[in-house]
Parts: structure tokens; sequence; C-alpha cells
């Protein structure tokens, strides 16, 4: 059924998920028809994870291509360690304790159809939207339709306006791609995810909820409050200097490091600073978006509090 479609390739990083992961492969393997091959890299677990992917993967040998790294690589590495190894046109990338959902890469074969994306060379990116499921049962939809209005993909992601959840993109964005700072910490991933918009040409959108994430499970809920805004504020930085910014993009960013360096220690003169690179990164080419409204008034809210809780301590 390839001919004329683009093959799909799945990759999937996975560590330590022996519970979850069999869910993960298979919301894939319920539209397997669509896939052309599923790679799979565990981080050299330690729990049943490896059996259980290696039990399912004997049941379909030509589809799905397990591979177990020597030694723990961590997160980002065995991402990157995933890089090369696609032999498909298009690729999704899944987590581990994450879902796609059912039609997902029908759906993305039809936006390539009606499109005409020349698959074998376009550097394309089609997003799709992602539910956000709580442990309390609680869930939220995120939708990537603001990207239809053609607004610069980088300052829409560095306001986190669109997300690379169920995004399908060209395998040869995926070969460009390249190896990024570990030291950062947690937000590492930031820096991985962008360069889908650093490197892509065009970007298309469907409608279509693709992809399930459970909040609360992965390896984020292990770190401290220290450790994550530590690990905001390297990633922050980085990119200022990782990404061709616009004026407008380099004092958001700004802002962002201000403001978690203000969450950190708290101080008049903090919060000053803080509003000034807001002030400075409002981008009304935006729209309404390009204000940050929701994250302003965050900031200032919890600003309020802390100085509330400095009148009280001095009482």
């Amino acid at each position: 059924m390839y001919d004329n479609i683009p093959k799909i390739s799945i990759l999937i990083i996975t560590y330590n998920q022996e519970s979850v992961i069999e869910r993960a492969i298979n919301s894939i393997l319920i539209q397997k028809e669509y896939v052309y091959e599923i790679i799979i890299g565990d981080d050299c677990s330690t729990d049943n994870n490896w059996n259980v992917i290696t039990g399912i993967a004997q049941k379909y040998p030509n589809l799905i291509k397990p591979i177990r790294n020597k030694k723990n690589l961590g997160i980002f590495a065995n991402m990157e360690n995933l890089y090369s190894k696609p032999t498909g046109d298009a690729v999704f990338w899944l987590a581990g304790d994450d879902v796609f959902c059912d039609g997902l890469f029908a759906r993305a074969i039809n936006v390539v159809k009606q499109n005409n994306i020349d698959y074998k060379n376009e550097l394309f990116c089609i997003y799709f939207d992602h539910k956000m499921i709580y442990s309390d049962g609680s869930s939220i939809v995120n939708s990537n339709k603001i990207i239809k209005k053609n607004f610069n993909p980088i300052s829409l992601k560095i306001r986190q306006l669109i997300c690379n959840r169920a995004a399908c993109f060209s395998v040869n964005i995926l070969k460009k791609m390249i190896p990024v700072r570990k030291d950062i910490g947690i937000y590492a991933d930031g820096l991985q995810d962008i360069q889908m918009q650093m490197f892509a040409t065009h970007s298309y959108y469907e409608p279509f909820i693709g992809n399930i994430y459970y909040v609360g499970i992965g390896v984020s809920r292990s770190i401290s409050v220290v450790e994550h805004y530590e690990s905001m504020s390297k990633l922050y930085e980085e990119l200022r200097h990782f990404v061709k910014l616009t004026p407008k993009d380099d004092n958001y960013l700004r802002f962002c490091e201000e403001r978690v360096l203000l969450y950190i220690s708290f101080s008049v003169k903090q919060l000053f600073k803080t509003l000034k690179f807001y002030l400075k990164g409002i981008d009304p080419n935006l729209g309404l978006q390009g204000f940050q409204i929701a994250k302003i008034i965050f900031t200032l809210k919890r600003s309020v509090k802390n100085i509330a809780l400095k009148s009280d301590a001095k009482i």
C-alpha cells in the first residue's frame, strides 16, 4: 500500500515502563495497516520492559524493530540514538507512557494527498491536536490550529502556542537534527523539540486529537521544584543562542528567564526587571496570543502573594 504514499516510521523511547509500554505499542498496532515500521529504543530498562517489548515484537517481526541500549543513556541521548534508524519517509515520535489515537496515521496520509506534499523532498511538518489526561481523570485538549495562520513557527514554539505531540514530519528533518546539551536537565527536550520548527519549511494542520499525554507518570514527577526551575532557566538561556530569533522572540525568552529567577528568589527589583522584558517581548503580529496574557497574570498574582508573605514575615 506504499505506492505514492509515505512510509510511516514510528519511534518510541522507553525506560522502565513495563506497566504501560504495551498500551503504547497497541495504540499503533490497531492502525498498523498504515505503518511501515515501529522502532523502539529501550534505554537498558531494569524492570520487565524489554521482555514485554520483545514478546510483542516476536508476533510482528517485519514491523517492530526493538533496540536495547547496552547502557542507560538517559532520555535525551536515547532519543538522539534513534535519529539515524528510520527507513521510512515520515516520522512520528511516541513516549512509552503515552498513546496515539486510532485514525491518526490515516489522517496524516490524507493530508499528504490533499496538499500534494512532496514527502520525499519537502521538509514538512503536519500538526495535530493532543489531549492531556490528569491523575484525577480530568482532561484538556491542546490545539495547534494557530499554525494555520502562517505565523513564524519558532515564535509560536517558544511561546508554547504549538506543541509537537502527535506531529508527523519528514524523515529529512530528523536527519538534520543535532545533539543537544544534556546538562540542561529535564527541559533539554526543548532544544530537541524546536529543531522541528527550525528545519521545517512547510507546516500543515489537521483538526484531530492524535495523541494522549498522561500527565504525572513520566520521569519529570521525580524532579524537585528547584531542579525544574534550574533546568528551565538553562533552557531559555541556551535557546537564545541555539535558534535564530527575532528581537521580540529574544526579549520573550529573557522574560521567561527573569520570571524563573523571580520565582526562585522574589524581589520587587526582579519583578520590575521581569515586567520590562515582558513588555519588550510582546509581539502584536501574533494577535492576542502574542501578549501571553495568562502568563503575565499568573506572574503578577504570584508576585502579589510573595509580597504579602514577606509583609507577614516582618510583622
